[in-house]
């Protein structure tokens, strides 16, 4: 009864979320940016159908029931997301809903958290409105359902600065402990978490009084090289080399070295990232926090930086990190700027509150008043653009071709799509809805005709729209009765 008298507030900002959340939880995998749905979906489901040890704790990305010599792994990032979802694939079976519900999950912990680490560093008040801003943020209601490491990192990022700062005021045991674990986990679950060692790093070089601070504050590089060397035993294991995977081209790639995205410049990449800002965090969230780094300015500028200011630098920094430095990713994934989500909701309740007490206003019907305004008017801002990002449809068709191929062969048989074209946009959608062993290619003539009268292939779809020869159609109806739809033609063989 007392908890629920002391936290009313914020159980009814987490009900709203959760209402938020749950709305479409249930929509295929066809939406902006989903491809990390079906992507972690389709490991997430291998461990689910190997077991872990069996895909070596990592990404395996192959469709259907395979060989364990013919895995396939992925290896482009810390191997924590699809383990974090396994056990609702294991538990619920593998659905769209009960992938989505894993990242929804993790955005209301996120909430609670934010709103815990606000109420611990400045106050509860604040705490609680850093809390409901998150909640109508319009990326937390779109990719709030969509799971990135970007998002599932945030729970072991602030449960770290948390226990940073316990161990800060005392270097105990348990403290230490604490504060290993959720590094540990936060480097497990994406590259960003690699940035938070090296700012903790220079904040205890900096600020610490203790004796020895060089030495202990040598701990947080340490662990991240520890981890690293870790990454790299994992992916020998399972590729028999450490940088297995094309672990270096991509790594190379998303730092702007090897390849430029078409229309990348400087002005663009900082054009591109005001603009993903302005639409998924809103204008007035902007114009608190920018209120709120000028505050931190001026305390820098006196000397006076204080424990407030620190956790919100810290967050600032490490939100802006992963999209500076790997700009190639940042350019084209709106959804990077998530790590500055906790920054946001902390700078923006705090830069509000600092605002009304500028206009004198201190009583609680008032403040609360201009509070509610202050989120009705984040929601509405971009309401109908929210609206329409939900809305988006973008990959159905890879969805559609998956979910026939699934409904007419069985484990084991395959399948040929003649459109290297199709396969550039939807293969990974389409891999996972058919669960098949298919083909992307164009084969000649000559090849097809053996491979249909061999029966190698239980379908083949054509697409005379995109790539597929006219001649290739003409060929196919010679041995199957073909079935149009959409875009595309079935051939039964």
């Amino acid at each position: 009864m007392f908890f629920l008298r002391d936290n009313y507030f914020l159980l009814l900002i987490l009900t709203f979320a959760s209402i938020i959340q749950a709305n479409g939880i249930n929509k295929p995998f066809i939406g902006h940016h989903d491809y990390n749905s079906a992507w972690h979906a389709t490991a997430a489901r291998n461990l689910e159908r190997y077991g872990l040890v069996s895909t070596k704790f990592a990404s395996v990305m192959n469709t259907d029931t395979q060989d364990k010599s013919k895995f396939g792994f992925y290896t482009h990032y810390p191997p924590l997301v699809p383990i974090l979802i396994y056990p609702a694939f294991k538990v619920f079976g593998v659905h769209d809903w009960s992938l989505r519900l894993v990242p929804v999950l993790v955005t209301l912990t996120t909430i609670f958290l934010i709103y815990k680490t606000a109420s611990r560093f400045f106050s509860k008040q604040i705490g609680l409105t850093a809390a409901a801003i998150s909640a109508v943020l319009p990326l937390v209601i779109y990719y709030g359902k969509i799971p990135t490491h970007d998002l599932f990192a945030l729970p072991f990022v602030l449960l770290s600065i948390n226990f940073y700062f316990d161990f800060f005021s005392e270097k105990s045991k348990k403290n230490s402990t604490k504060l290993v674990t959720t590094l540990i986990l936060a480097h497990l679950t994406h590259w960003s978490g690699y940035y938070l060692t090296p700012i903790l790093f220079l904040h205890y070089l900096l600020f610490s009084k203790t004796r020895r601070k060089l030495l202990t504050s040598l701990m947080f590089p340490t662990l991240s090289l520890i981890m690293f060397l870790s990454h790299l035993l994992q992916t020998t294991w399972a590729t028999a080399s450490p940088v297995g995977g094309g672990l270096i081209d991509i790594f190379l790639g998303r730092l702007n070295l090897k390849d430029q995205l078409e229309g990348y410049s400087i002005l663009n990449f900082f054009t591109t990232q005001a603009r993903y800002l302005i639409i998924y965090y809103t204008r007035p969230v902007l114009f608190f926090s920018a209120l709120t780094c000028l505050l931190i300015l001026v305390k820098i500028i006196r000397n006076k930086l204080d424990q407030k200011s620190s956790v919100l630098l810290i967050l600032l920094i490490f939100g802006l990190a992963h999209g500076l430095i790997f700009r190639n990713i940042s350019f084209i994934h709106d959804y990077i700027i998530t790590s500055l989500w906790p920054f946001f909701a902390l700078a923006t309740s705090f830069g509000f509150f600092k605002f009304l007490e500028y206009l004198r206003v201190k009583t609680f019907l008032p403040q609360i008043t201009i509070a509610i305004v202050l989120l009705a008017t984040i929601l509405i801002e971009r309401a109908e653009f929210t609206r329409v990002l939900k809305a988006t449809t973008h990959f159905k068709d890879g969805v559609y071709v998956g979910q026939i191929i699934a409904s007419v062969t069985k484990s084991g048989e395959k399948s040929l799509i003649l459109s290297p074209d199709f396969k550039k946009y939807y293969e990974v959608f389409t891999n996972y809805y058919a669960d098949r062993l298919i083909e992307y290619e164009i084969p000649p003539k000559r090849q097809l005709e053996k491979a249909i009268l061999d029966k190698e292939y239980k379908l083949i779809i054509a697409f005379p729209k995109r790539d597929t020869p006219p001649e290739y159609v003409i060929l196919l109806e010679n041995y199957s009765k073909p079935t149009k739809t959409n875009d595309l033609i079935i051939f039964k063989i």
